[in-house]
């Protein structure tokens, strides 16, 4: 159920081309709704001992106010100058634009967990995770498996994130 059209992002800007998965993570004792962002992997440089070198991606993200993301218990901190702007489609789907400084740069349409939209317009914000999850092979009714290739993700180093406001 997912349809990707790319966006061509602002000069000096992070472009997040991959597919944006939906999901409801539990932060501390609350779930919050949540929006991963696809990057491609990154098989950049390795040194001697075959660890991988910061992914270029992340480190923009981190200088863009994303946190590193190794614990998913917290909610991470709020990025300025990012959102989300998210139009229902039906009662399970909505079309997802991330914008940066108001110009978009990722769009998908989206396959949405129950209570998804009613918890972002209440919040009026999300949390956002970027990075090399590999949710686009799992099964979208797996949400287990779907939280812990998350987990496992963030727990390498391979996600970033940041809690953005939400317009619906």
């Amino acid at each position: 159920m997912t349809s990707r059209a790319e966006a061509s992002p602002p000069r000096g800007s992070v472009g997040l081309a991959g597919r944006i998965t939906a999901v409801m993570v539990w932060h501390g004792r609350t779930v919050r709704p949540t929006l991963i962002a696809e990057l491609p992997a990154d098989p950049g440089p390795r040194d001697q001992a075959g660890t991988a070198a910061p992914d270029p991606q992340l480190s923009l993200l981190h200088s863009e106010g994303f946190a590193w993301s190794c614990d998913l218990h917290e909610v991470p901190g709020a990025a300025p100058g990012w959102s989300v702007h998210l139009v229902p489609r039906s009662s399970t789907a909505a079309h997802a634009e991330i914008i940066q400084d108001g110009a978009v740069v990722s769009t998908d349409t989206v396959a949405l967990p129950p209570g998804f939209l009613d918890a972002a317009e209440g919040l009026g914000w999300l949390v956002l995770y970027c990075g090399d999850v590999g949710l686009p092979d799992i099964p979208g009714e797996d949400q287990a498996a779907r939280l812990a290739a998350l987990n496992t993700a963030a727990a390498t180093g391979r996600v970033a994130g940041a809690s953005v406001a939400v317009r619906t």
